[in-house]
């Protein structure tokens, strides 16, 4: 590492020893530090979190936070700088070295780039014996408290031998292995399904320059701790998978011969939350906005439609971790879809358990659970439950004409204070000029429009997550639209988009809400006058 002498040096003390090194024509080169070895104690810490001002460090039972000077010196092998310099590239994983004086203050540090073992994929349940972990190990699974059992395939996984602590981490992405930058022999990142990845280990890096992974393959990439590509395993190493199809098409793939060609793939959501795309052996446009089991065979996915039926119901309490007579997981995760229509895209997104707290559930409410090892439920899929996959506006402007011969409308709608002009032929909706709605969408075309229901009564208050209405409580949207009544001064239109929190004092408004809150409504939209 290359330093200023400024920075470098200026924690020099009379007495420290330093190596001048001259060019040929007897300039100074360089200058290197010899590393004192005259310190008394010294201590070693494993990184966590790298702070303004010093660091927070895994402890045997809770992390140590410990605080440096700026001008505190720190070795990087031979090369010196001060703390406010070197702590730039500090990063989880990383070792210091705390050597102190006589007195017990610090006289300078010593730094070790990325000192954890692994990354290890737990491929099957190896990964603790792998990195040598004790049976008693403290297990932390993407920043929360776990089990070994909750250890699941693919995680990958680093020991921090200091602590005995195992730091594992899910995510994942899975789609098509597009390109590689700069090259498939230099590999340093992947493009997979039109997205750019960093490559961030040697283990990846091999197979994603193999001749075993090829463009038009589908793969899953692993993340690491800081965020790179740990790992990449194809689908039929996966397994099967149930997942909701979202789309479905063509896209040109290239073969192994770097020959081009059109092959069918579809987009699926996930039950983890993610998204994944995969190359198929045929069409499956007839399954999008359902859910379905998808297996691999000879590097393409096949897919089969999934009944949908649930027998899980009840009262969902969070703080319990109980929905009806069920256990729920600490690592839930819950998605939810738009009912199926044939011929339709499907919609759908991650909702988190918060949002459920106290409401009370049927069986038709959701389509699938999975449960874990230890008998709980750690995936839900909702049936079009919470509404909160949808977009939430104003319909300005509604005109339909309909003849013997045909139906024809056109619209004019207010999304998140955009204006969208929507024109329909051979179908119509029905909506009102200034009626709060949402809107379901085919893909880029207008499918529903459905109204909102005005609260009656006054709005006496209103925060970010409570609104009182009538002597009521009710709940508000984390997106709730606020719309200002400005009459048509703004450009022609009625309503100006303004946050929730310059809604002028004593001002009147009107709130509208998606359906009851006992079944997960929400108010959506509010105008003030």
């Amino acid at each position: 590492m290359q330093v200023s002498y400024a920075n470098a040096f200026s924690g020099l003390k009379n007495g420290d020893k330093i190596k001048v090194f001259y060019r040929d024509d007897g300039a100074v080169d360089y200058l290197s530090v010899t590393e004192d070895t005259s310190a008394g104690d010294t201590a070693d810490y494993i990184i966590k979190t790298v702070l303004s001002d010093g660091i927070v460090a895994f402890g045997d039972t809770v992390d140590k936070t410990l605080k440096f000077d700026d001008d505190t010196l720190v070795y990087d092998g031979s090369i010196s700088s001060t703390y406010a310099s070197a702590a730039a590239k500090f990063a989880l994983g990383d070792k210091l070295t705390i050597y102190y004086d006589g007195l017990n203050g610090v006289k300078y540090l010593k730094y070790q780039k990325d000192a954890l073992k692994g990354p290890v994929t737990n491929v099957s349940g190896n990964a603790l014996s792998s990195l040598g972990a004790t049976d008693n190990a403290k297990i932390m699974r993407d920043g929360m408290p776990a089990s070994a059992a909750e250890l699941m395939k693919n995680d990958v996984c680093y020991y921090v031998e200091q602590t005995d602590t195992v730091l594992a981490y899910s995510k994942k992405i899975t789609g098509v292995y597009e390109d590689a930058l700069p090259n498939k022999d230099g590999v340093r990142q992947a493009i997979v399904s039109g997205k750019t990845y960093n490559v961030g280990t040697s283990t990846a890096f091999s197979k994603l320059s193999s001749n075993k992974i090829e463009f038009g393959d589908s793969v899953t990439l692993l993340f690491g701790k800081d965020g790179s590509v740990a790992d990449v395993v194809t689908s039929e190493n996966e397994g099967p998978v149930i997942a909701y199809i979202l789309s479905s098409g063509r896209k040109e793939t290239t073969n192994p011969n770097t020959e081009k060609g059109r092959s069918y793939y579809i987009q699926a959501l996930l039950t983890d939350g993610q998204t994944a795309e995969y190359i198929t052996d045929k069409d499956y446009d007839d399954f999008c906005g359902r859910l379905v089991n998808i297996s691999f065979a000879n590097g393409k996915a096949s897919v089969k439609a999934l009944s949908g039926k649930s027998d899980a119901s009840g009262r969902f309490d969070w703080n319990a971790k109980t929905f009806g007579n069920d256990t729920l997981a600490r690592d839930l995760v819950i998605t939810d879809v738009s009912t199926f229509d044939k011929g339709t895209t499907g919609a759908g997104g991650r909702v988190y358990p918060q949002r459920l707290d106290g409401l009370t559930l049927a069986s038709s409410n959701v389509l699938y659970t999975q449960k874990n090892s230890k008998g709980e439920i750690d995936r839900i899929v909702l049936n079009d439950y919470t509404h909160d996959i949808y977009e939430f506006g104003i319909v300005l402007k509604a005109n339909v004409v309909s003849s013997v011969y045909a139906t024809a409308g056109s619209y004019e709608l207010l999304i998140n204070g955009e204006s969208r002009n929507i024109m329909t032929s051979g179908s119509a909706f029905s909506a009102k000029n200034r009626q709060p709605s949402y809107f379901k969408y085919n893909g880029q075309s207008l499918k529903a429009i459905m109204p909102l229901t005005e609260i009656r009564g006054a709005v006496s208050s209103i925060t970010s997550d409570t609104a009182y209405i009538g002597g009521e409580k009710y709940p508000v949207s984390d997106s709730v639209q606020v719309y200002k009544n400005v009459s048509g001064t703004l450009s022609g239109r009625d309503f100006e988009l303004i946050p929730l929190s310059d809604i002028p004092k004593n001002a009147s408004m009107t709130a509208y809400i998606d359906k009851t809150p006992s079944l997960g409504g929400r108010v959506r939209v509010l105008i003030v006058d």
